[in-house]
């Protein structure tokens, strides 16, 4: 009974986290500030649950009409409100087509803009309020999905988790749910190709030790994650990352309803893995999951001379698509080992 209370508990947990949206803020002179997009703009705000609306400074909203990310034709009019001194300002009243907070689109937004050029950017109550039920928490800011399903959400893929991870996961909160997870000494940094990769070695997962595990960032966000087992180039290094792959496959059959098998150029088989239902759907989404075994020649210097190390590696990507493309806008250096 006692073990049943525990495992139910368990599920308890795991089903509430898989129902919150957490998005890590930063913390600023004593007050939170988020990441959100105005109209496709991104921009940090100071979350202020005491603000009426969202404020906008001047120089801002300058810029938001200059690139076109805001029409002049959202401005309707002009109102005077107090300012904490007592004071009043006259301020331009303004309609925001789309906000994007952590994934959580809200819609024709009231907003203001002041007459100072150097104002902070407030998240006010006018977005505030229609997130439903939130929380903060440890620097993050909890959204209650379930209390939320009245916005629409344009978050990155959420069913294909990893560790609890999603795609569009902050760099940040990446980094505290791996460095809790393993230990901070463990969690390293690192840039490949230009692009902010977080990466931990020897990491347990689904009770397989991987040599590593690599999480790759575009504008501040979890783009991909990559895991990599490798294996002696020799024959029986072959046998053994081709036994590792199939293990991984039975378990990845199991689960997903869509996978599609081609060879590579190496002569080993690769597959790809998704839901059927999806890729007729949303043809970006394709298939999220691929597991190849590809050849590495890793050099690197020791001691004052080159070394090369050959092995074969099999590689498991989540969300494949995302890392091809985030690859191509960075492609590998001539100069680069």
């Amino acid at each position: 009974m006692k073990r049943f209370l525990i495992l139910f508990a368990y599920f308890i947990i795991c089903l509430s986290l898989c129902s919150q949206v957490r998005i890590k803020m930063q913390k600023d002179s004593g007050v939170f500030v988020v990441p959100c997009e105005i109209n496709d703009l991104r921009l940090n705000f100071i979350f202020d649950t005491g603000a009426a609306v969202i404020s906008l400074s001047s120089s801002v909203a300058e810029f938001m009409i200059s690139q076109g990310y805001l029409d002049e034709d959202d401005i309707y009019g002009t109102s005077e409100v107090m300012q904490a001194d007592g004071s009043f300002i006259q301020v331009y009243l303004t309609t925001l087509r789309k906000i994007n907070i952590g994934g959580f689109v809200l819609n024709n937004v009231d907003a203001v803009i002041t007459p100072h050029q150097e104002a902070p950017l407030l998240l006010g109550q006018s977005a505030i309020e229609k997130l439903g039920k939130i929380s903060i928490e440890n620097g993050y800011l909890i959204i209650d999905n379930n209390a939320s399903k009245h916005l629409k959400y344009e978050g990155k893929e959420k069913d294909i988790s990893f560790l609890g991870l999603h795609q569009g996961d902050t760099y940040e909160y990446c980094y505290d749910v791996l460095s809790n997870k393993y230990g901070e000494d463990n969690v390293h940094t690192n840039s490949v190709n230009k692009i902010p990769t977080i990466y931990v070695e020897k990491m347990l997962f689904n009770n397989i030790v991987f040599d590593e595990i690599e999480l790759y960032f575009e504008d501040g966000y979890l783009n991909s994650i990559q895991l990599n087992k490798h294996f002696d180039k020799n024959k029986k290094g072959k046998v053994k990352a081709i036994a590792f792959r199939d293990d991984i496959m039975k378990e990845y059959a199991k689960k997903y309803t869509s996978i599609k098998k081609y060879q590579l150029s190496n002569g080993f088989i690769s597959y790809s893995i998704g839901f059927e239902e999806r890729i007729r759907k949303e043809d970006f989404l394709k298939y999220p999951i691929s597991l190849s075994i590809i050849e590495y020649t890793q050099q690197y210097l020791l001691d004052g001379e080159w070394e090369i190390t050959e092995y074969y590696s099999v590689v498991l990507t989540y969300w494949e698509g995302a890392q091809k493309a985030l690859l191509e806008k960075n492609p590998p250096q001539q100069d680069e080992f």
